[in-house]
């Protein structure tokens, strides 16, 4: 309650505030007023690790199937431009 006193609010309203705050959820209701931040706003570590995954495998494969693919003589500047695209596309 002494969220809600600092807010100005005097201390029965306080009092009832986070009681009834707290009645639901209330890490929600902590993380929300005390810490500032909503717990279904956080990152998604595992939509993080696949979308990395994906854009190094990608970074990865682009490089050398130009290089497998094309012939000797084009082969050095291709890769080299495919990969600075990729850097900048995939980032």
């Amino acid at each position: 309650q002494a969220i809600y006193r600092n807010r100005g609010l005097s201390s029965d309203l306080a009092e009832r505030v986070a009681k009834e705050l707290s009645s639901g959820d209330a890490l929600v209701a902590h993380a929300r007023d005390e810490l500032g931040f909503l717990p279904d706003e956080l990152a998604r570590p595992v939509q993080a690790a696949l979308v990395s995954a994906l854009s190094f495998l990608l970074g990865a494969v682009l490089p050398l199937l130009v290089a497998a693919l094309l012939p000797g003589g084009a082969r050095i500047a291709a890769t080299v431009v495919v990969t600075v695209a990729g850097l900048a596309a995939l980032g």
